[in-house]
């Protein structure tokens, strides 16, 4: 699951981002570190760094007993915070009553894992709620209703930076993977 990411920031009338969701780690025989190590490289080719060996998780949804199991590699920081200003969500009122997987996605969290492309159409169900034209879409995932696209930025937001699934766990990811 290498995947890296680095902020991109511009000028633009809308903050644009990928979906993000808190989940449940579940650890019942602790976590074996395999000497997995992987020279990353982010946009451009940009080196990312290099892991420090990688775990298997089982990654579960808050809402039902569906569970996935992935192959993590170990970063000292994934990403920056993701997103890097309060999105307003004033216009999503479409969405009031689903239940989202990360209810706080606009605000600027840490992120802890990024899943990669290899469990993405895994974690995917039906169902996906459009608003208007131009405006933030919800899907369906195993986690539940995530929220990704474009959303319109205040006019004392200076910069807009997309960002990645965020996932969460109930104790501390570091005390875990170590």
């Amino acid at each position: 699951m290498p995947i890296t990411s680095s902020p991109s920031l511009s000028k633009s009338k809308c903050i644009s981002f990928i979906p993000t969701a808190k989940v449940l780690l579940y650890n019942k025989e602790g976590l074996k570190r395999k000497n997995d190590r992987l020279s990353l490289r982010g946009i451009s080719g940009v080196p990312a760094g290099t892991t420090h060996g990688s775990v298997v998780l089982k990654i579960g949804s808050r809402f039902n007993e569906e569970l996935i199991t992935v192959n993590a590699y170990i970063l000292n920081k994934v990403t920056s915070q993701i997103p890097m200003v309060i999105i307003d969500t004033k216009k999503l009122n479409y969405l009031k009553g689903i239940p989202l997987s990360d209810e706080d996605f606009s605000r600027p969290p840490e992120c802890d894992i990024i899943l990669g492309s290899d469990c993405f159409f895994t974690i995917l169900r039906d169902g996906k709620i459009i608003g208007s034209e131009g405006q933030a879409i919800a899907q369906s995932t195993m986690f539940g209703w995530v929220v990704a696209g474009q959303i319109q930025k205040d006019s004392n937001s200076s910069c807009t930076q997309s960002h990645l699934i965020r996932l969460k766990n109930d104790s501390n990811i570091d005390s875990i993977l170590q």
